[in-house]
């Protein structure tokens, strides 16, 4: 595509415009270069492989006619002082909506979406005590079965995800009041406020029921008649893998009195794996609280739950380089997780994530910026 057919196009002006409508806290007799054409210029540089301030400039002195005549660089190339400055200042939350409502102003379907936290490494503090030391933990809605990002908060005080998925929740239901996702959360949402909205907005859930090993004796003892049960096995080149799935009525289990206004089932998994090569076999249980949902629903839901660590949080540490980047500052981490999910979902839609998303990157480092931008537009709705 042409830069002026870039440029006439509809999308392509409504992305500018998104990002224009962001506030711009810099001062105001200093700014010199426009918000939305260092945002654009870091994405296309994250599109095209580039980690670091510094490459996204190297970047931009590649490319730098070609911005020009897109209109992105009114007064020449930004430092990676400048563009760090500027990540820094934008507020996380008005950025999250942005580019959310530009990928998805709305959901079709009923989605799984599982909700997970990600500590930044770089960014810990020593003088900071507690178990998360300071670092930025992000907790994502991670739409599981297409891959893609949704919203995102970090709790920025001293507390843990638990404070931050009601905050989630909320935001989710703002934006899609009449979407009735799968929600599924790991042990820490197992919280009289967490299930409450859940019940309030009438999600269905599977959520992980940790507790320790006699309370799970005592739980298997109570748990003998099964409503429904499914089987799931995975064969893969040096293990197999049997998964059944249970649902179990309430009646008669002690322990779980103050959880019974939320919940309607209790679900069972027992896994077996068998490793070919050494012959060794190794068994497991878990339990979860459950909604009013069928036994083929939580056998899909607790399936696709751990895709957010595999397709999201490896990728932003493997492929991004997200735990070396050392920005502390303002909301400069946050608004750079942001940015990268970004690059992942036009990665995602665009179908260009066959492979890996190394090699993707890699392949796209060749493009020019009308051809980064070709694939943004293809993705913006």
């Amino acid at each position: 595509m042409s830069i002026r057919r870039i440029i006439r196009n509809k999308k392509f002006r409504r992305f500018i415009r998104c990002l224009k409508n962001l506030t711009d806290k810099r001062q105001k007799g200093k700014i010199k270069h426009p918000l939305e054409s260092c945002l654009i210029i870091i994405i296309l540089s994250e599109l095209s492989g580039c980690n670091y301030f510094r490459e996204f400039v190297l970047f931009g002195k590649k490319h730098e006619s070609k911005l020009k005549k897109l209109g992105l660089l009114p007064n020449g190339l930004p430092s990676h002082d400048t563009l760090e400055r500027m990540v820094h200042k934008v507020d996380k939350l008005e950025l999250n909506k942005t580019l959310v409502d530009l990928l998805f102003p709305s959901l079709k379907n009923r989605p799984i979406i599982s909700i997970d936290g990600k500590c930044i490494r770089a960014t810990r503090d020593s003088s900071i005590k507690g178990s998360y030391g300071g670092m930025k933990d992000i907790v994502t809605m991670f739409m599981s079965e297409s891959k893609l990002s949704l919203l995102s908060y970090n709790n920025s005080d001293k507390g843990n995800e638990m404070n931050v998925i009601p905050v989630l929740l909320k935001m989710f239901h703002e934006f899609y009041p009449n979407v009735k996702p799968y929600i599924t959360i790991d042990g820490i949402g197992i919280t009289h406020e967490i299930l409450g909205l859940l019940k309030e907005y009438e999600y269905d859930f599977v959520i992980v029921y940790k507790r320790s090993k006699e309370t799970m004796d005592e739980l298997s003892k109570v748990l003998v008649d099964s409503l429904k049960e499914a089987k799931d096995i995975v064969v893969n080149s040096s293990r197999i893998e049997t998964r059944i799935f249970n649902l179990y009525s309430l009646e008669g289990i002690v322990g779980i009195e103050q959880w019974l206004p939320y919940i309607s089932h209790i679900g069972k998994m027992n896994s077996k794996v068998e490793y070919m090569i050494t012959g060794e076999i190794t068994k497991s249980e878990y339990y979860y609280f459950t909604s009013d949902i069928s036994v083929n629903e939580f056998m899909k839901i607790r399936r696709h739950h751990w895709a957010i660590e595999n397709s999201l949080h490896w990728v932003l540490d493997n492929s991004f380089k997200e735990d070396r980047m050392r920005m502390k500052k303002g909301h400069a981490s946050e608004n750079m997780n942001l940015l990268r999910k970004f690059v992942l979902n036009v990665l995602a839609l665009t179908n260009c994530t066959t492979e890996s998303v190394s090699a993707s990157r890699d392949e796209l480092k060749y493009d020019t910026p009308q051809q980064l931008l070709y694939r943004i537009i293809h993705s913006v709705a």
